[in-house]
């Protein structure tokens, strides 16, 4: 798979004056959406560069904080990955319920039963 990086625009086309700048129409979701992809595309490099630069200056005005919160991210994001894995518990459709004795079974296993001798 071939992935080209966007162009770096020129400033004064990444971030105008406001005589560029056009009110958006809400009403019409999906235009306003084509609109926000279709930036995010175009600029996309514009972007990563700023938001590179935005989190050097936060981690050289205070790197403990920027180390402690990728820390805090990192495990986050590995709790939420850890309970993917090991999804033990029974998850209730819409309209659905679950009712205690299905959990209880489900967190002990399933049940044995004495074999029956001939």
């Amino acid at each position: 798979m071939d992935v080209n990086l966007a162009p770096l625009r020129a400033w004064d086309d990444f971030f105008p004056g406001s005589d560029r700048f056009a009110r958006p129409d809400f009403r019409d979701i999906s235009k306003w959406n084509n609109r926000v992809v279709s930036n995010l595309l175009y600029y996309q490099t514009n972007y990563l560069v700023l938001a590179a630069m935005m989190v050097s200056v936060v981690g050289f005005l205070s790197p403990f904080n920027m180390i402690l919160g990728g820390v805090v991210v990192v495990l986050v994001f590995t709790g939420f990955v850890w309970a993917a894995h090991n999804n033990r518990w029974p998850h209730a459709s819409v309209g659905q319920t679950v009712s205690t004795s299905d959990v209880t079974e489900k967190a002990q296993g399933p049940k044995e039963t004495p074999s029956q001798s001939v």
